[in-house]
Order: structure tokens, then C-alpha cells, then sequence
């Protein structure tokens, strides 16, 4: 079983997301990433035993429920060729948030940081693919309007069986 932890935006970026989903209608492509709410993902997903998943779940839950509301600034739309992602300004309490949850999980759980929790840019992905196919998605955003700020009140804990994209579920939802 794989566990993934992430700020829920999905609310702050509807209209964002309706014109994803309605350019990826156009061009006849599903994009794997919404299966979980929009989202900044706070820890690259990682592989735990089915046993101690809702013990690891339990305590992740805790740190997120800790939290006070705090902002996020958008840096805009950024395509990397592979990616198409809102960027987000990294600040203290985001970044803390992350090492947090990181140290948590390493030291109560033996969980390791992922090559990426290293140097993670802090994003909401829009777009996953390749080539072509990620240029037209990228051209048909145009210029969409992206919110300068956004609230970092809602939480999002996701599970998968295999870890494989377009597999999460919502496993909890914490609002603080």
C-alpha cells in the first residue's frame, strides 16, 4: 500500500481545473492526476505494510490537525516538459509543515525522504505527458487566471494499493 499527503486547493482552483478538464475533453486525453482532488503535495507518496497504514495515517493526521491557516503565494504556470504545474513561493511555514511531516515519519516509522522531499518545489499539476500531446494542453491554457494566494486550511491524505498514477483515493480529509 502507498500513502500520499497533500493540501487540498481543489475549491481555490475550480475554475482552473474546469478548463483542464474541458481542454483535455477537446484533445481526447484523461489526465490521471485528478483522482485526487487539486492538490500541493506536502510528501512524495511512499510504501508502507497494510498493517501499519492506519497507525502512519493516525499519526499524519495529527500533524495536519495542528495546523493554523496559513497563505501560499502562486509563482504562475510553469511547463517543464513533462509537467505542466502551477509553482508555488516556498515560505517557512510550508516548508516546516513539510519537514515535519518528513521527520515524523522517519523517526516513528522508519520512512525515509524520497530523492525529490530533498529539494521538492512545492506545485499543483495540471498536466502530465508528453511531447506534442503537453504542448497543445499548455497552449490551450492561454492565459488562464491564476489566483495570486492561496489557503492553507484543508488537507488531503490519499491511498493507493499499487502506487501506480490515476490509482489514489481520498483516504481523509482534515479542514482546520
Amino acid at each position: 500500500m502507498y500513502i500520499w499527503i497533500g493540501i487540498n486547493v481543489d475549491r481555490q482552483l475550480s475554475e482552473v481545473g474546469k478548463r483542464v478538464r474541458e481542454i483535455e475533453g477537446n484533445l481526447g486525453f484523461r489526465n490521471f492526476c485528478y483522482t485526487l482532488p487539486m492538490h500541493i503535495s506536502l510528501k512524495i507518496s511512499f510504501p508502507v505494510s497494510i498493517s501499519d497504514a492506519p497507525k502512519i495515517i493516525g499519526a499524519v493526521k495529527e500533524v495536519l490537525e495542528r495546523q493554523d491557516p496559513f497563505e501560499i503565494e502562486t509563482l504562475g504556470v510553469e511547463d517543464l516538459g513533462s509537467i505542466v504545474w502551477i509553482r508555488m513561493r516556498e515560505n517557512d511555514r510550508l516548508v516546516a509543515l513539510s519537514n515535519e511531516l518528513n521527520r515524523m515519519l522517519l523517526s516513528r516509522f522508519g520512512i525515509p525522504l524520497h530523492e525529490y522531499d530533498t529539494d521538492y518545489k512545492f506545485h499543483s499539476t495540471l498536466f502530465m505527458g508528453e511531447g506534442d500531446q503537453l504542448s497543445k494542453e499548455f497552449s490551450m491554457l492561454g492565459n488562464i487566471t491564476i489566483p495570486e494566494k492561496l489557503v492553507v486550511n484543508r488537507f488531503v491524505i490519499g491511498t493507493s494499493d499499487t502506487g501506480a498514477l490515476g490509482t489514489y483515493s481520498v483516504s481523509e480529509e482534515i479542514t482546520v
